[in-house]
């Protein structure tokens, strides 16, 4: 082989690297941000299930409840 065609060998090895390097990291990063947002919407849930159970706040939760997509969509815009 001539220099040449080592130099292009050794840097499409080293492309390849780098590329597998970037989609490990990116598979990680996805579980990572699933694993994040899943325990966030668990948390929400969690978080609005112990308010209602309380008597006193159970007709407000549920009318609080009702109002919550609606008051996050305009928070948004």
């Amino acid at each position: 082989m001539t220099e040449l065609a080592n130099i292009k060998d050794d840097s499409s090895r080293l492309l390849q690297g780098i590329e597998r390097l970037i989609e490990q990291t990116g598979k990680q990063v996805a579980v990572y941000l699933n694993t994040t947002i899943s325990r966030l919407y668990w948390s929400i849930g969690n978080h609005i299930v112990t308010e209602i159970q309380y008597e006193t706040y159970s007709d407000y939760g549920k009318q609080i409840l009702a109002t919550l997509p609606q008051n996050h969509i305009a928070q948004t815009i």
